[in-house]
């Protein structure tokens, strides 16, 4: 699976934030193209809209995802900045349903 986007530094990571401050529905999920962009997390987005009401919450799915690239950090061609682990960190601790 190819990942073409990370909230990697403070700039990206203050946008998913601001984003995740309220229900991010599944209709909207293209606003996560340049911030979150993974294959694995799109297909998954593609099912869910396919399912579900167009209104759904998906902000649980992202945080799942961002849980498991902070568990993979090393595994980045780009560093990821303090500043933005910190803040995917929170994100993960508000919304994964997924806790390690």
């Amino acid at each position: 699976m190819g990942c073409w986007a990370s909230p990697n530094n403070s700039k990206d990571a203050h946008r998913l934030a601001q984003l995740f401050l309220q229900p991010l529905p599944i209709k909207d999920y293209m606003k996560l193209y340049d911030l979150v962009g993974d294959d694995g997390l799109f297909d998954a987005l593609y099912r869910i809209e396919q399912e579900n009401d167009p209104n759904v919450d998906i902000r649980y799915v992202v945080a799942n995802k961002l849980q498991e690239w902070l568990n993979n950090l090393d595994s980045f061609f780009k560093p990821w900045d303090n500043d933005s682990i910190a803040i995917c960190r929170k994100l993960v601790e508000e919304h994964a349903t997924i806790k390690d």
